[in-house]
């Protein structure tokens, strides 16, 4: 055997390896999600899985149509963002829906074994279509007269929309069919195997007209979409492959994979109507990629959600998409920019950032939802919900005393709060972009903003006037904070960057750039820094990266002293926060695959102590009370632990 055939079976049993252990993970997460979802009171909290699983537009772009684990369908006003009616009927979980083309109807697929036709007019089911079970995925033909079905017996079904009566059988194959699709004038109907092969048929008898194969080492196909000229077909794979292929030759004509291809397990792809563009989505990740189908380029990536992207779907006029997550949000993001645009809210909203009082009496919350709310910790009630932001609210954070709090906004300010009556204290005003964050000065003289704009601004609380703009990063500043001694500033940036700066002069006197981390599998990482804090005697720098890690830094010299993995190894998810105990012995992180974790700082073991996995999404965002005797972590919710032997006290569910 030569030495290319022994890479070749070493590199197709890593990919299945991995492949299995990612799916292993997944269920572990889901399973996890639904048995949080299930414990909980029904007293208006969260008490079902409305994670997103199936998203479309309709055929005029007003609408969108979102399958959800509630068993539910709810059709969205796009300019509102509101539902403005739901469907139900069935019992299971959605994964698979499609508008016909006048958008006067909408076909579903469920767990409960049953594909269902609906009036999106009046909201009432039509016909349920029976004998194809159990059924993965439907799609409408361009006429409108015909429902595809695909099923795991290994066979795709046609039917006919207006009896209900079934047309044709395709297959059996030896695997099953996870994905159809039919041609933009409907002729031909492509049907995804998990062999992993495509066939292509006549649509009207369903003769085989040939058979596109893949390579077996990137694993099952998940997912597939036929180009809008009807010459190519993308499809999606387990291990980290988008493959393109022609129609007519069955020639793979691009794949779409190694180190441009940040993830793996790929649950959803969609061509823009002009075909110029890809989008992909990555089960196991909370991003979006997006290509240029011409070159098979990386164009950009698109970042906001909480949990896997689970479902993606362009709109007509292809300037925007709209995405579902197991964060129970579906966004709206700008083709052109890359820019979240709109979020559509689940049952709850996400936290960004979370902040403690002195006297640990009080918790901020900043939502997605541009408020922010005040717990007692003593009771673990909410108190009252401060309003005046327009934008998700990014950062909070108390003041040394206790008696202010600072937010920061997507809404481009920043603003001061009474949070004993709910006041507005100050609203201050000049950043470009959104306030990624917010720091008091220790002596609670001075406030920190630092803003995707790439700028921080030095705010005097005395005057309530700006000191000075410090400028020096070439990417959004994702986080600020002070020395415990007040004589440094540090800002974390997505360019990969830590800056010091001396507080008397602002001048900039230390820069540390995070080198790229590689993963298992060869792919470098982005460095981008999302969270920094101070070690309580100033003398080191804690950061959490894109990479997956949580790196320790010499603060005198910007040496790189240790480095802890933040999320599961070899599978590196963004570490979203991090925070030194008030003793300075525990380091928290918390990460984007749903863990938070502590490590013993003062031992240097690069194992972590405790590992939180009760999370149903991110973990945003964690702190330390101020004697150490509690830790806080958020994301979908709310979590407490008592530090002294890692018991959960209570879980705070936000509106």
């Amino acid at each position: 055997m030569d030495s290319l055939s022994i890479s070749n079976i070493l590199s197709l049993t890593f990919r299945r390896i991995r492949g299995v252990l990612i799916i292993f993970a997944l269920l572990v997460m889901w399973s996890l999600q639904f048995a949080a979802t299930a414990a909980q009171p029904a007293n208006g909290l969260l008490n079902s899985d409305d994670a997103i699983y199936a998203i479309a537009f309709s055929p005029d772009g007003k609408t969108i149509a979102s399958g959800s684990g509630d068993a539910m369908i709810k059709l969205w006003d796009v300019d509102s963002a509101k539902v403005s009616r739901t469907l139900s009927g069935h019992s299971g979980l959605i994964s698979s829906l499609a508008f016909s083309p006048d958008g006067s109807a909408l076909v579903s697929r469920s767990d409960d074994n049953s594909v269902k036709l609906w009036d999106t007019t009046k909201g009432r089911n039509v016909r349920t279509f029976s004998g194809h079970n159990p059924v993965s995925s439907v799609a409408f033909s361009p006429d409108g007269k015909t429902i595809a079905s695909a099923s795991s017996d290994g066979t795709a079904k046609l039917w006919n929309v207006r009896t209900g009566r079934k047309l044709l059988t395709i297959g059996p194959a030896k695997r099953a069919v996870e994905g159809v699709a039919f041609s933009p004038n409907g002729t031909v109907l492509v049907v995804a195997t998990n062999d992993p092969t495509v066939t292509v048929c006549n649509a009207s008898d369903g003769h085989t007209l040939r058979t596109i194969t893949e390579d077996p080492s990137f694993g099952d196909i998940e997912c597939l979409a036929f180009s809008p000229d009807g010459k190519t077909i993308a499809t999606g794979n387990h291990c980290c492959a988008v493959v393109l292929s022609d129609v007519k030759s069955g020639d793979n004509l691009k794949i779409l994979n190694g180190n441009a291809i940040e993830a793996y397990f790929i649950l959803a792809v969609a061509f823009s109507p002009d075909g110029k563009i890809l989008a992909t989505a990555c089960g196991d990740s909370n991003f979006i990629t997006i290509w240029d189908t011409a070159s098979g380029r990386k164009l950009r990536t698109l970042r906001g959600h909480l949990g896997p992207v689970m479902c993606i779907s362009f709109s007509p006029d292809g300037k925007t998409l709209a995405s579902g997550s197991t964060d129970r949000t579906i966004k709206l993001w700008d083709i052109d920019s890359g820019s979240d645009i709109r979020t559509f809210p689940g049952q709850h909203f996400p936290i960004d950032s979370i902040s403690m009082t002195s006297n640990n009496k009080m918790l901020a919350a900043g939502l997605w939802n541009n408020s922010i709310e005040l717990w007692d910790l003593d009771s673990y009630t909410e108190l009252r919900t401060l309003l005046g932001h327009s934008k998700r609210v990014r950062s909070v954070c108390f003041s040394p005393d206790g008696k202010t709090l600072a937010s920061g906004s997507e809404d481009k300010t920043v603003r001061l709060w009474d949070p004993i009556n709910g006041k507005e204290l100050h609203t201050f005003s000049g950043h470009d972009y959104g306030v990624y964050s917010v720091a008091f000065s220790p002596n609670g003289k001075s406030l920190a903003s630092g803003s995707y704009d790439q700028k921080i601004k030095i705010w005097d609380l005395d005057s309530n006037d700006k000191v000075r703009t410090l400028i020096g990063h070439t990417g959004a500043v994702s986080s600020v904070v002070f020395s415990p001694d007040g004589s440094l500033l540090a800002s974390g940036s997505y360019d990969g960057t830590v800056k010091l700066w001396n507080t008397i002069s602002w001048k900039n006197v230390l820069t540390i750039s995070n080198q790229p981390e590689v993963a298992l599998d060869g792919k470098t990482l982005e460095s981008g820094f999302l969270s920094i804090a101070f070690s309580p005697d100033g003398k080191t720098l804690a950061s959490g990266s894109q990479d997956g890690a949580i790196k320790l830094w010499e603060v005198t010299t910007g040496r790189k002293l240790r480095t802890y993995i933040g999320s599961y190894a070899g599978h590196p998810q963004e570490v979203t926060s991090a925070c030194f105990s008030p003793n300075g012995q525990t380091l928290a992180g918390g990460c984007m695959d749903g863990t938070l974790r502590i490590w013993d700082f003062a031992t240097a073991s690069a194992v972590a102590i405790k590992s939180f996995l009760e999370f149903t999404g991110s973990v945003n965002s964690v702190a330390f009370a101020t004697d150490g005797k509690m830790v806080a972590g958020a994301g979908l919710e709310i979590k407490l632990w008592r530090a002294s032997d890692w018991h959960e006290l209570c879980t705070l569910h936000p509106k």
